[in-house]
């Protein structure tokens, strides 16, 4: 993660002289999913990764309300008795 997040900054900073980390998330967030071998262009605006992901990627979009169900039920440990 530190490894792409100075890659983030530095392709953030040469891109419009944004300094990292603010305004980062997606540039980071892309730099990731490139290192997984998912093939994004380098993006430096969380709308439109996320409209690259839905129209282009075909990635389903999920509720807040489903992760928040999943977190309390789906992971053990995660409530905290």
């Amino acid at each position: 993660l530190d490894d792409a997040q100075a890659r983030a900054a530095r392709d953030l900073l040469a891109y419009d002289g944004e300094v990292y980390p603010q305004d980062g998330c997606a540039i980071t967030l892309s730099v990731l999913l490139r290192d997984a071998g998912i093939d994004v262009p380098l993006t430096y605006q969380a709308i439109e990764l996320g409209e690259y992901l839905k129209n282009i990627r075909k990635w389903e979009v999920i509720s807040a309300s489903f992760i928040y169900r999943f977190t309390l039920y789906a992971i053990p440990g995660f409530i905290k008795s």
